[in-house]
């Protein structure tokens, strides 16, 4: 295995992270099925498509890390279509390797709260964007729990 990072898409969060990778010396494999033309200089590219088993396992082989930073259009149905299937194909990715996964999530998992938000909030199971993104932590969840794959949330 080797210090490799591997970011898995390269929008304004997975650039960002690539970049700061980059500025620490380390070596980064960004993916996506687009190779994106501002791509940060000192990084590789190699298309990967998240919603393919076998493409996150090759763009995840020999990594020591590997970052999620992608998301999908903002609309219920394409949610509930592709993050399962994401979701499956990169933890499927990193058991298969032994990498550590650092997933960056949002705050849809909890839903509509009336209070100040934490991460010991429950995880909801209304409305549907919210719904979706519950089910992507419970699946990382039960991966890290069962000793499947090693996960941190970002």
């Amino acid at each position: 295995m080797s210090d490799r990072v591997v970011v898995l898409g390269c929008g304004p969060v997975g650039k960002r992270g690539v970049a700061e990778l980059v500025r620490r010396g380390t070596e980064v494999v960004a993916g996506q099925r687009t190779e994106p033309t501002d791509l940060p200089g000192g990084a590789r590219f190699m298309r990967t498509d998240v919603l393919d088993k076998v493409s996150v396992t090759d763009m995840c082989r020999g990594a020591a890390q590997v970052v999620a930073a992608f998301g999908f259009e903002y609309v219920g149905q394409v949610w509930q279509r592709k993050w399962p299937v994401e979701i499956g194909a990169v933890l499927t990715g990193c058991e298969a390797s032994g990498e550590r996964l650092h997933f960056f999530d949002t705050l849809y998992m909890y839903g509509p709260q009336g209070g100040q938000l934490h991460e010991d909030l429950p995880l909801t199971a209304t409305g549907t964007k919210p719904s979706v993104r519950a089910a992507v932590p419970r699946q990382w969840r039960d991966a890290h729990g069962s000793g499947r794959v090693r996960v941190a949330i970002l």
